[in-house]
């Protein structure tokens, strides 16, 4: 019940950027080894989140090169889940330097958010 609860607050803190920019983070799998995730962006305010996925192969870390954010800005990632935060910059955000490392069979999430500039 704790889990399903979680599960509930994460999806309603997302949930208002489902109707946002939407970018496919690889080519769609062909293999149970292949990674897969998706990014939706709200373009006007720098929000977004991030959602990865890995199966079967064997490759434990994955980078992920984000879409559509302002390469001058600075973004906090957070994990929902855990709270843990981290800052990147826009540029290395979408040059592929951020990256997750997940177990078998397991997912990864991470909510961002502009944090100097905001244009909204």
């Amino acid at each position: 019940m704790e889990r399903a609860k979680k599960h509930i607050a994460v999806y309603k803190e997302v949930r208002h950027l489902l109707n946002q920019d939407f970018y496919a983070l690889w080519p769609q799998p062909r293999t149970l080894d292949d990674w897969d995730g998706w990014q939706y962006l709200d373009p006007q305010s720098g929000e977004g989140f991030v959602m990865v996925f890995r199966m079967n192969g064997p490759d434990e870390s994955r980078k992920v090169r984000l879409r559509g954010l302002d390469a001058a800005q600075n973004y906090q990632l957070r994990d929902p889940y855990t709270g843990e935060t981290q800052n990147w910059s826009g540029a290395a955000l979408m040059g592929g330097e951020w990256g997750l490392t997940l177990e078998k069979n397991a997912a990864g999430m991470r909510h961002f958010r502009m944090v100097n500039g905001d244009k909204g």
